[in-house]
């Protein structure tokens, strides 16, 4: 860690604190590029990489602070990359105002801009099939899926904001709803995000029983 912490503080010298300034070059990961390398186009790697963040053309590096780091998952080696903003010296990071991948603007002053032009906050962004979208063209598109779920146990409010707590936590849930009257769970996900059986298994480790519906 403390070879790391070095040599990004090395990757920045020379840049003066707060400086405007646009780089290119492409995502990767911090250990290879302190090997002044990219990382290798396998897809294993892409899980493995540790801090994600441009590796510019000059062969420094800098976190992307602002961007959405599942924006940064999304691009991971694919296209070039193009970055405007603010450099923080003593932290090796960037803050972002806009970022191009491949020429198309998708990032721009805290606000994801998806392929209609659509600005979305990043929280409520849907991401499927390689790219992101607005809630409604996403759901216009057929990206997202919806589902009932069963749920035993639920006797309050309390209990419904337990149940949505844990299901919040799943990756690519983009909306749920738990009624201890009707006794179910209505969620709607990114398709192919996140399996049935993984929802069902959420809610019983919050301590109530679901079934497939």
């Amino acid at each position: 860690m403390i070879v790391i912490l070095s040599f990004l503080m090395c990757l920045v010298s020379g840049t003066s604190a707060a400086e405007e300034v646009k780089l290119k070059g492409r995502i990767s990961g911090v250990l290879c590029a302190s090997e002044g390398r990219l990382c290798p186009s396998d897809p294993e790697h892409a899980k493995k990489a540790e801090l994600l963040g441009i590796f510019t053309e000059g062969k420094k590096f800098y976190y992307l602070a602002d961007v959405p780091y599942r924006l940064l998952e999304l691009n991971f080696l694919k296209k070039k990359v193009e970055v405007e903003g603010k450099v923080l010296a003593e932290y090796s990071s960037l803050i972002v105002s806009s970022m191009k991948v491949g020429g198309r603007l998708v990032f721009k002053d805290g606000y994801l801009v998806d392929p209609m032009g659509h600005k979305i906050l990043p929280g409520d962004a849907v991401w499927a099939g390689g790219e992101f979208y607005c809630p409604k063209c996403a759901e216009a598109k057929g990206l997202v899926k919806e589902v009932v779920i069963p749920v035993e146990g639920m006797t309050c409010p309390g209990c419904e904001a337990n149940v949505e707590r844990a299901v919040r936590k799943l990756r690519g849930v983009i909306y749920v709803k738990a009624d201890h009257r009707k006794g179910e769970v209505r969620m709607k996900f990114e398709k192919g995000s996140v399996k049935l059986e993984d929802m069902i298994e959420a809610i019983r480790r919050a301590g109530y029983k679901a079934s497939r519906p």
